[in-house]
């Protein structure tokens, strides 16, 4: 499996506009080009708040390009874009990492995350990423699968997935998602 994580710096004021647009348009699309949304936010605090994240899931490269080329060719996207962005650009910027699981990656391994999304209250997400020194991204690796999510698990923290970048980030980074 492949995940895709994206995150946009979205222009000033547009930040409605572009939740919007994906709540109202771009999700459907994507289900009908066979994307498989992993996640979707946007911030409650921290340093980009004017920010939105979303992950994909891929079976692989391939998989990716192929059902790719046709979303970005689709005219009725074209369309919407234009529609959309009349006034402006609705986003600044895209950050486009592509990232395989670690083996002890709960996403990968079907372990529940909390109880079904129908009878829970939303959670808070909380992406965090670990940057190691060269060449110890495998002790940090290690010691995650070893010892940390056990100790989060026994506190109550609630793990999602864990993954190291492949492709579009440095090849140092341990990046995770909390529920």
């Amino acid at each position: 499996m492949l995940y895709e994580l994206r995150r946009y710096d979205v222009a000033a004021g547009k930040l409605p506009a572009l939740v919007d647009r994906f709540g109202s348009f771009t999700v459907n699309k994507w289900k009908e080009y066979g994307f498989r949304l992993i996640g979707f936010w946007t911030p409650l605090m921290g340093e980009k708040s004017n920010q939105v994240t979303y992950i994909w899931g891929w079976e692989s490269y391939e998989e990716r390009t192929k059902k790719m080329a046709p979303w970005r060719a689709d005219p009725t996207r074209a369309a919407k874009w234009a529609e959309t962005e009349k006034d402006g650009p609705l986003v600044k910027r895209v950050y486009n990492q592509l990232m395989e699981p670690t083996s002890y990656s709960q996403l990968d391994r079907g372990e529940a995350y909390g109880p079904d999304a129908s009878t829970r209250k939303p959670y808070f997400f909380e992406l965090r990423e670990y940057q190691a020194m060269p060449g110890k991204i495998q002790n940090i690796t290690d010691r995650f699968g070893n010892f940390t999510c056990d100790a989060f698990k026994k506190h109550g923290f609630r793990q999602v997935g864990y993954w190291h970048n492949r492709m579009g980030g440095n090849d140092h980074v341990l990046t995770y998602l909390l529920a």
